[in-house]
């Protein structure tokens, strides 16, 4: 029984009108509407007020019965998504305090003295590296998702995987960079930069999406 015929028959079970049961639920009648045609689905907290306006558990609200509905497969997911952007936001987080400490690392090699700048330098050098693969491994598990067609959220998906295209790109260019005078160890940098700005901008979208 898909979750659109078990409202509908929560709803008729007490007698009750679309409007009645919209207005026990402090919704609008389109909404239930929606959810009886399978047009939309509630979300969980929804769902809670629910159980308890009608005195269900949540098992008996969301299944219905012993097999998986559309409402089951639908926490199902969003439960995956949820996971993939806790994931992600912990490769920005630690990627960012990283590229931070890298930052520290760099001033404070400027600042001191002449025979241990060098160890600041090394330091400097660890954590970017660090910190730039941290946002490198958030875009890649991104497009491996959408390959998998596991990312629910697609346009933040892609965002995201674009992002850490295009920091794997700008590793390549300052690599080369490195080897030929024929490119510009800068053209890395801003391909990294953009790469970095993408992944953030997704994955907080993301998260901003979640949440509401």
């Amino acid at each position: 029984m898909n979750f659109g015929e078990q409202i509908k028959k929560v709803r008729k079970d007490r007698n009750l009108t679309q409007q009645d049961m919209a207005e026990k639920l402090g919704i609008s009648r389109q909404a239930v509407s929606n959810w009886e045609n399978d047009k939309n689905l509630p979300d969980i907290e929804m769902l809670i007020s629910m159980s308890r306006v009608f005195h269900l558990t949540l098992d008996e609200l969301i299944l219905g019965g012993t097999e998986m509905n559309n409402m089951t497969e639908k926490l199902i997911k969003d439960g995956s998504e949820n996971a993939r952007i806790k994931m992600n936001l912990l490769g920005i987080k630690i990627g960012g305090i990283l590229l931070v400490l890298s930052f520290i690392s760099l001033i404070a090699g400027i600042l001191a003295p002449v025979n241990i700048e060098g160890y600041f330098g090394t330091a400097f050098t660890a954590m970017m590296f660090c910190g730039v693969l941290a946002f490198l491994i958030v875009g890649i598990k991104n497009m491996m998702d959408i390959f998998r067609k596991q990312a629910h959220k697609q346009q933040n998906g892609k965002l995201i995987a674009t992002g850490g295209l295009l920091v794997l790109i700008g590793i390549v260019v300052y690599c080369l960079s490195l080897v030929t005078e024929k490119i510009s160890c800068y053209l890395g940098f801003a391909g990294i930069a953009l790469g970095i700005i993408l992944i953030v901008v997704g994955t907080l979208t993301s998260q901003r999406g979640a949440e509401e």
